[in-house]
């Protein structure tokens, strides 16, 4: 069975982007896809330092993170968008994740405005860490959302389990 890890990248308690990820792992698991969940905002990794790395003096939350991140089939990228970007927990978690994916698949997905300006920009992340990226990405806005920040737009439901499908296939194509 494939694994994929879902780096959650919000810095907000039951954030939509939280939702979202969920609603991804569910899609996923129906895939028959074991999947671990990472709340960046829970996981608090320390910003990236170089010096750690080639020191081999990571903390132990960072040396496990990085040990379940070589350990995965793939992984996907959950952002609110900042700015037009991704945010800055999900970045450091890249920045440790400082080695290659190659031929590892990756999926993207971001909450803010249905804007896909930050997984545009994941996309050239992806690219220097040599993922495989599915072409489906997802993107929200908060009317995508009830009062109490879970996704009931079917259009995007719709979407997230065609997202679940082709990244499915993508594993089964693209996995070492």
């Amino acid at each position: 069975m494939s694994k994929v890890m879902i780096l959650v990248g919000s810095g907000t308690e039951n954030s939509r982007s939280l939702n979202l990820a969920q609603n991804i792992e569910k899609a996923l698991q129906r895939q028959n896809i074991k999947t671990e969940l990472v709340d960046l905002r829970i996981l608090q990794l320390p910003q990236y330092d170089a010096t750690v790395e080639n020191t081999d003096s990571y903390d132990d939350k960072t040396r496990n993170f990085l040990k379940k991140s070589k350990q995965v089939d793939g992984c996907v990228w959950v952002t609110p968008v900042y700015h037009n970007s991704y945010s800055s927990l999900l970045k450091t978690a890249i920045d440790w994740q400082h080695f290659s994916f190659d031929g590892k698949v990756l999926g993207t997905a971001s909450h803010g405005g249905q804007s896909p300006a930050a997984v545009d920009q994941l996309l050239m992340v992806a690219r220097a860490q040599h993922f495989v990226s599915i072409p489906t990405r997802v993107c929200t806005h908060n009317n995508d959302f009830d009062d109490d920040k879970r996704l009931t737009n079917p259009a995007i439901v719709e979407r997230i389990d065609h997202f679940a499908n082709e990244y499915s296939d993508f594993i089964k194509r693209f996995s070492n």
